[in-house]
């Protein structure tokens, strides 16, 4: 069984499906965002902690199975995969997702989709100019959140945060994290009062 994926891979330009189950993968080379004409892919039951954040490249796919892995938290580039009418992931842990979307892939490809719009993910160097031009603006308004995801506060570029229209009962601490926030427009929710460490963003 298959332990690693060479970035070789990226000389299948032209490879439209592609299965992967059933192997002992860990992770995935960036180079796997090359293969452009990928429509269907499946990598179930595998031992995947993460999804390369070139997924973003692979906008003909229609059908992603990661199902059964150890993924914490799905590419956000996914959420620019605009044909993708099939994503399943069933069996991760998606710790790092708000857990009252994940009944609902669309609501799902509509959250990361929103989070890759604004900037790239914590930790991640992205080569030179692939987020030039990014908002540094999240908007979570309207999606029946119960707390802001702890993944949000380590996206330290942020400078606007919406989450109107939620079901948020407090702000914890760590929104302190947000040290470009210029902006927080919270507006129609549960809160009854904010925490002292907002005053330390600008």
């Amino acid at each position: 069984r298959l332990e690693s994926v060479s970035p070789d891979v990226m000389l299948l330009v032209n490879l439209s499906r592609c299965s992967l189950d059933s192997n002992l993968l860990e992770s995935l080379p960036e180079e796997f965002g090359a293969m452009t004409s990928l429509r269907h892919l499946s990598l179930a039951t595998n031992d995947l902690t993460a999804l390369p954040e070139t997924f973003a490249a692979l906008t003909l796919l229609t059908l992603l199975d990661v199902s059964d892995n150890a993924i914490a938290m799905l590419p956000t580039g996914i959420g620019m995969c605009k044909d993708l009418a099939d994503l399943l992931y069933e069996g991760n842990p998606l710790d790092k997702m708000p857990l009252e979307l994940l009944s609902n892939p669309r609501a799902v490809m509509d959250y990361l989709g929103r989070l890759f719009v604004a900037g790239p993910p914590p930790g991640f160097v992205p080569a030179a100019g692939v987020w030039i031009g990014k908002t540094k603006c999240l908007n979570l308004d309207d999606l029946a959140l119960q707390a802001i995801p702890p993944y949000i506060y380590g996206l330290g570029y942020l400078e606007e945060l919406s989450a109107r229209h939620n079901q948020l009962a407090d702000l914890p601490p760590e929104v302190s994290l947000l040290r470009c926030l210029k902006k927080l427009n919270l507006e129609s929710n549960l809160l009854k009062k904010l925490p002292l460490e907002l005053c330390l963003c600008p």
